[in-house]
């Protein structure tokens, strides 16, 4: 649990307590005193909170402006998120009911016992609110009221979200993952579980992230995510978080180039595992369960408008059919998107640099 007091964040959680007994302490007391003692300082602690503070906990993360934070990604994070969900039928499973799936790029997905999992883009989400935290407090033990995370979520019903995360807190302590990191002028491949510990006590989500996975997480590599896309509903809109997450991520990779705002069709239906694909489709239907679909998850995107758009941003006509859907593009515009010309105007110089030394 964590507060903001006197204008300054102060970390209460159960790493800083236990790091604070045994630092005054050492092994002078049993375990029993010790965690006895580590529940008064807990109660202390609350106690000593002013009522503006308590409800300054709501706002969970220190965020960049009112409706977006940053975030620490990766290319595999990036890639986690678009296939963690995806469809049975891509994964191989052995004898022992692990689950292995490998994309093109050479991404591969690796989920123990599969088969009791119930894999959800709701775990995406905790992921993804997870590190958040990690990006705000720069450490690799996070840990997140059930109350700020339904808030976050704009979930009400706290059994029900509590179900929730203990499902997809199951999901999480499943998977592992590798991909191919540029390294200079080679590639590597990365090899990562998420978390050496996850789970909810007391109503607090406690994770402490594997030592690799946060050192993967490098602090200049974020991106700025808003924060509506938290508050999407999967079920209504099962596309819209991957779509949305896809545009964040696109627009940061891209800033200073001229397809920053530029993304086609096919790489944002690609960052959604189970969009509907055409040939699984009658094609009769492709406007009702293609087209159709692609726009009510996109319209449902608050911070970013859109609009259908051809090589170079030119504006086109309303596609109707599949062929032209998906050789589109999408332009993407945003009135409330962080400050990034400082951003793009370093890349210029760093390019130039590059290009100096090339000649």
């Amino acid at each position: 649990m964590f507060y903001f007091q006197g204008g300054s964040m102060m970390i209460y959680d159960d790493a800083f307590i236990v790091e604070l007994v045994e630092m005054v302490c050492g092994d002078k007391l049993s375990l029993a005193e010790a965690d006895k003692l580590k529940k008064y300082l807990y109660r202390k602690m609350l106690s000593s909170i002013k009522p503006d503070a308590v409800e300054l906990t709501k706002k969970n993360i220190a965020p960049v402006t009112e409706k977006w934070c940053k975030m620490r990604q990766n290319a595999g994070t990036n890639q986690l998120c678009a296939t963690l969900v995806i469809d049975e039928k891509y994964f191989a499973i052995d004898l022992m009911g692990n689950a292995t799936y490998i994309n093109e790029s050479g991404f591969e997905l690796k989920i123990s016992n599969f088969a009791y999992l119930e894999r959800r883009t709701t775990a995406n989400m905790l992921i993804d609110a997870l590190v958040v935290r990690l990006t705000d407090i720069n450490k690799k033990n996070v840990s997140i009221s059930l109350d700020d995370y339904m808030l976050l979520r704009g979930l009400k019903d706290k059994k029900n979200a509590r179900k929730q995360v203990i499902r997809d807190i199951k999901t999480i302590s499943n998977v592992s993952f590798s991909f191919r990191k540029r390294v200079k002028n080679h590639y590597e491949v990365i090899n990562l579980v998420i978390a050496d510990n996850i789970g909810i006590k007391n109503n607090i989500i406690y994770c402490d992230f594997n030592n690799l996975f946060y050192d993967s997480l490098h602090v200049k590599q974020y991106m700025y995510f808003p924060l509506s896309l938290f508050l999407i509903n999967v079920k209504l809109n099962p596309h819209s978080f991957n779509f949305g997450r896809k545009i964040a991520t696109h627009i940061r990779t891209n800033i200073g180039k001229p397809n920053e705002r530029i993304i086609s069709v096919l790489t944002l239906i690609s960052a959604s595992p189970n969009f509907p694909k055409h040939e699984d489709l009658n094609w009769k239907h492709v406007t009702q369960q293609i087209i159709e679909p692609f726009e009510r998850d996109m319209d449902i995107i608050k911070d970013f408008g859109w609009s259908y758009c051809g090589v170079g941003g030119v504006q086109i006509d309303q596609p109707v059919s599949y062929q032209q859907f998906i050789t589109s593009n999408i332009k993407i515009t945003s009135n409330n998107y962080p400050e990034i010309s400082h951003i793009a105007e370093k890349r210029k110089k760093m390019q130039t640099k590059h290009n100096e030394k090339e000649r």
